[in-house]
C-alpha cells in the first residue's frame, strides 16, 4: 500500500513538473517571439538560462533516493530555497540585462551561477559537519549507556550477594572505580586516539570479566582477582585521562 501510495505521489509530481515546464516555455516563446527574430543569439541565451532554471527546479522537486536521509530536513529546506531563487534570480536577471551586450549579459549569469554554486557547497559542507556531529553523538551515547549497564550489573551483583563472605573491600574498590568512571570524560568522546579507544575496549572487556565473577560463589582467589582487575580497571581509566589531555 505505501508503495503504491508513493507511486502515486511520483506520478502527480512528475506530471506537475512536466506540465509546469511546458507552461514556462511556451509563455517564453509567446513573449519573445519577436524578440528572437531581431536578436536571435540573444534569445538562444536567454532560453538556455530559462531551460537551467527549469533543470534547477526540477532537481530539488526530484532528489536521487536516500538523499533526505543523508543530508538532513535542514539542509535540505536551505537548498531548495537557494536553488528557487536561483531559478527566479537568474531569469530575472535575464530579462533585465538582456539589453546589455552579449558579455554583460554572459557575465551577470555566471556571476549568479557561481553565486548559487559557492551557497550550495557551503551548505553541503555545514550538513556534513552536523551529520557527523550527530553520529560522534550517538557512538559517545552508546559508549555512556554500555558503561552504565556494566557498572550497573557489577554493583546489583556485588551488593546484592547475601552470605557470610566480606566483600566491604571488595566494595570499596568498586566505589572508587565506579566514582571516576563517573567523573571520567565520558567514553566515546574522545575520538581520533587509537590508544584511548584501546583503552576503552580493555576497559569495557575488564569490567565484562568483573560482571561474570562477581556472579559466580566468592571464593579468596576470585575476590583477589577482582580485586586486582579493579585496581588494573582504575589505572586504565587514570592513563586515558593522561592521554586525552595529550
Amino acid at each position: 500500500m505505501r508503495e503504491d501510495n508513493a507511486t502515486i505521489s511520483l506520478v502527480l509530481k512528475a506530471a506537475g513538473c512536466l506540465i509546469f515546464d511546458i507552461a514556462v516555455i511556451l509563455a517564453f516563446f509567446h513573449w519573445f517571439s519577436f524578440f528572437a527574430i531581431l536578436s536571435p543569439v540573444k534569445s538562444i541565451l536567454m532560453l538556455m538560462v530559462l531551460l537551467v532554471g527549469l533543470i534547477v527546479f526540477n532537481a530539488v522537486i526530484f532528489p536521487p533516493r536516500g538523499w533526505f536521509q543523508r543530508v538532513g530536513i535542514v539542509s535540505i529546506s536551505s537548498m531548495i530555497t537557494v536553488a528557487i531563487a536561483y531559478a527566479v534570480l537568474s531569469n530575472l536577471v535575464s530579462i533585465l540585462a538582456i539589453s546589455n551586450s552579449v558579455v554583460t549579459y554572459i557575465v551577470w549569469e555566471l556571476i549568479l551561477l557561481s553565486a548559487f554554486i559557492m551557497a550550495l557547497a557551503a551548505i553541503h559542507w555545514f550538513s556534513q559537519r552536523i551529520a557527523q556531529d550527530l553520529r560522534l553523538q550517538e557512538v559517545e551515547q552508546n559508549a555512556k549507556q554500555s558503561l552504565r549497564a556494566q557498572i550497573m550489573n557489577i554493583e546489583a551483583s556485588l551488593f546484592g550477594k547475601k552470605g557470610d563472605e566480606d566483600l566491604s573491600q571488595l566494595r570499596q574498590s568498586f566505589k572508587q572505580l565506579k566514582d571516576r568512571l563517573n567523573a571520567s570524560t565520558p567514553f566515546g568522546r574522545i575520538t581520533g586516539n587509537s590508544a584511548v579507544l584501546d583503552i576503552e575496549q580493555a576497559v569495557h572487556g575488564n569490567l565484562e570479566y568483573i560482571h561474570l565473577q562477581s556472579k559466580l560463589e566468592m571464593t579468596e582467589a576470585s575476590k583477589n582477582e577482582m580485586g586486582r582487575l579493579m585496581k588494573e580497571t582504575l589505572d586504565l581509566i587514570k592513563n586515558r585521562e593522561l592521554m586525552a589531555i595529550k
